[in-house]
């Protein structure tokens, strides 16, 4: 989640907007979906709070295996 602070989960804000953002020359979207394996769902909500931007990124859950960042494997508990 960008714009909520770790830890204390206050609202801060943020600049990052993922319908801008880019990774190398790729937009962020499309890059992550290349790093990650297997194929899973990838969505970016925006909002505001208090006049303040948040986006939250969800990454849906692999089924039966890990998924993978390039070839590192993430576990959801």
């Amino acid at each position: 989640m960008y714009g909520i602070e770790d830890g204390t989960k206050t609202v801060i804000g943020t600049t990052f907007n993922p319908n801008t953002a880019k990774a190398g020359n790729q937009p962020i979207k499309i890059w992550l979906d290349q790093k990650l394996s297997p194929k899973v769902g990838l969505e970016f909500y925006c909002f505001q709070e208090n006049g303040r931007n948040i986006v939250i990124v969800e990454i849906e859950a692999a089924k039966s295996i890990p998924v993978k960042f390039d070839t590192e494997a993430y576990v959801k508990i």
